[in-house]
């Protein structure tokens, strides 16, 4: 609801007689350029949710808010920007307010990780008409790589002031009439939850306590590190899932292996030979007994990248890591191929009419 009273209106919004008059606007104007908006709010929400649900349907989204921009918000932001000699809002009036201002609608698409936002980025370009580059807030000390990669995608890298990541698009939609302008915002439930937090203790009386940015920078730090450990995480995850299919890859060759080497014995045993095939047939079983003594692991370990990752994120120097377990399991392989080519050739000499000495096979 539009407020009918200026000194009131300023007071509500913490907007200093010096600000109204710098931004030289009518009263009666900013009145009937909120009367306008109140009188769309109803088509605007139902255009929020149309918009929210479609951006939800994207399995990389977690969840997803929206609003539609408060009257007073709206005539604050006005007055502020006509204050600041804002260019853009310079000839704002009831019929070009919509256009000019584009967060009437606001979407916050929220993630698990922060690779989400690669996923989520196509489905926005493919979905709706971008009115602007996308922009991409950073924090001071974020990678430079990271930032890289952004620009490559075609989005505008901006250090963000109070220190949060976070991805900004304005789209373009015309369900009526009018064209709408929406703010679609895009980041990680992390940065979500700090953000709120930093909203709620220092907006309302725009505090600038020294200690409380202070608390609220190391609160940011953490989350930051908490969205590149999520990331770590769900690599690491992927990672001990494929190689515990190479180890049951590896069980399963081994096991074939071993059934083509009985049957090589069992043929063997089943011809009549000299002392000297006698004895190898013993030695074969007794190589295939151990091999059969040995269980391949199946537990995984993280590889030596993800342990240095790790490392890394948390700020303890490298350190040497092995696969112990998985070059056991290649070399227990490498044995039983060795078994199995010694059993073929064996297989071959005692079916041949004489042997390599040129004596009669038994």
């Amino acid at each position: 609801m539009v407020i009918d009273n200026l000194d009131l209106f300023l007071s509500k919004n913490r907007i200093s007689k010096l600000a109204w008059e710098q931004s030289n606007l009518s009263w009666e104007e900013l009145k009937a350029i909120g009367s306008e908006h109140e009188s769309r709010i109803p088509n605007l929400e139902a255009t929020a949710s149309l918009l929210a649900n479609t951006v939800q349907r994207n399995d990389a989204v977690h969840s997803v808010r929206w609003r539609v921009k408060d009257t007073g918000h709206l005539l604050a932001k006005i007055v502020r920007k006509r204050a600041e000699g804002n260019e853009k809002y310079a000839n704002i009036s009831i019929g070009t307010y919509d256009a000019i201002v584009t967060d009437l609608i606001g979407i916050r698409a929220l993630h698990l990780f922060k690779s989400d936002f690669e996923v989520i980025h196509e489905v926005i370009k493919n979905l709706f008409l971008l009115e602007e580059d996308p922009v991409a807030y950073v924090r001071a000390g974020d990678d430079d790589q990271f930032s890289e990669q952004l620009r490559s995608m075609g989005y505008l890298v901006k250090p963000h002031p109070s220190g949060y990541r976070s991805i900004h698009y304005v789209i373009a939609t015309q369900p009526l009439k009018k064209k709408i302008f929406v703010e679609l915002q895009v980041r990680t439930i992390f940065e979500e939850g700090w953000s709120e937090i930093d909203h709620i203790v220092r907006y309302p009386n725009y505090s600038n306590d020294e200690m409380l940015i202070y608390l609220l920078t190391i609160f940011n730090r953490m989350a930051g590190s908490a969205d590149e450990m999520g990331g770590f995480v769900k690599i690491l995850a992927a990672e001990q899932t494929e190689v515990k299919e190479r180890m049951l890859g590896v069980i399963k060759e081994r096991d074939e292996s071993l059934a083509k080497v009985d049957s090589l014995l069992a043929q063997l045993e089943g011809r009549k030979g000299d002392d000297s095939s006698n004895e190898k047939i013993k030695q074969l079983k007794k190589e295939v007994n151990k091999i059969k003594a040995v269980t391949a692991p199946v537990t995984t370990q993280m590889s030596a990248k993800s342990a240095l990752n790790l490392l890394r994120l948390l700020g303890t120097p490298g350190e040497a890591f092995s696969w112990d377990k998985a070059l056991s399991a290649i070399e227990t392989q490498r044995k039983l191929d060795d078994i199995a080519s010694r059993a073929a050739k064996n297989l071959v000499i005692l079916k041949s009419p004489t042997s390599p000495d040129g004596s009669a096979a038994g």
